[in-house]
């Protein structure tokens, strides 16, 4: 999934920053005779460059554990900016800026579990369970390619019934992107015990929103997420996105570049992806206690 993707290249960003950090303070430890042979102007702009990475260093990680500060400093520096009339479309770009910093707080919860679901074991013979159904469901976010990369456009659209499946049948196998599926339920009468929601198959992660409340993304099987107190009456989002290999299948290179600049492993490649064309929440969805 491309939030997984990105996650891994935050993870990749932050070893990266303190790999050179590292090398470089244990060759001046280690060497320092290393530092004679250059001049004072160059001592100079070493010094001050380790600092400055020492700093981007601390910032970068700052960012990684208290996402809020990166977010506070992002909407300052565009309030600034949009003062000064240096931004135009001031309220398109701030809805954008927000959705980026909603994805940018995705990540750093799949590297550091900051709002990770309650790890959970399937039930293997629960006492109860009750099968819910009667979703909504609509598109959120489509990504699409361009000759310059990806392009995400953001959807508006009503809520229409879809009960659980492959939702290829539905808007199409070109649909890469983000979706969400509503449902709402009523607690099991006179019951109060620890309940576990059990997604089913997914394809291929899922954020589970209870009551207006994110209890995380579950990405990997089981998708079996431990739920808080149950209200009387509860509202349940799953807001479900499938990976790239939908559009990457569906689009034709050959409009924009050459066969040479595709390469010739570009067909093994959509041998691969067909693999992960199928789409959606799968389900069943349970509630188990």
């Amino acid at each position: 999934p491309l939030m997984v993707c990105a996650a891994v290249l935050l993870l990749t960003l932050a070893m990266y920053a303190l790999a050179i950090l590292t090398i470089g303070l244990v060759s001046v430890l280690c060497w320092p005779e290393v530092l004679r042979v250059f001049g004072g102007a160059s001592k100079t702009l070493i010094v001050f460059g380790f600092a400055a990475q020492c700093f981007l260093a601390a910032m970068f990680f700052l960012m990684l554990w208290h996402e809020k500060l990166l977010e506070k400093i992002a909407f300052a520096l565009f309030e600034l900016l949009a003062k000064l009339r240096l931004i135009r479309h001031a309220e398109r770009r701030r809805t954008r800026l927000k959705e980026m910093m909603d994805e940018y707080r995705a990540c750093t919860a799949l590297l550091f579990t900051k709002t990770a679901p309650e790890a959970a074991d399937p039930v293997e013979a629960p006492e109860h369970a009750q099968t819910l159904s009667g979703f909504r469901f609509r598109r959120l976010r489509q990504v699409t390619l361009s000759p310059h990369g990806f392009v995400s456009t953001p959807i508006e659209e009503p809520w229409q019934p879809m009960e659980p499946g492959d939702w290829r049948e539905r808007i199409g196998v070109d649909f890469s992107g983000d979706t969400e599926y509503m449902i709402r339920f009523s607690a099991p009468a006179g019951i109060h015990a620890d309940y576990l929601l059990d997604l089913g198959e997914v394809r291929y992660t899922c954020e589970v929103i209870l009551n207006g409340k994110s209890l995380g993304s579950a990405v990997f099987t089981p998708f079996c997420v431990r739920l808080p107190k149950l209200q009387a009456e509860n509202v349940l989002i799953l807001r479900v996105s499938n990976t790239a290999a939908n559009i990457f299948h569906s689009t034709d290179f050959t409009r924009w570049f050459s066969p040479q600049t595709i390469g010739p492993y570009d067909a093994i490649e959509r041998q691969f992806e067909e693999e992960s064309l199928p789409s959606g929440l799968y389900g069943p969805v349970r509630l188990l206690w």
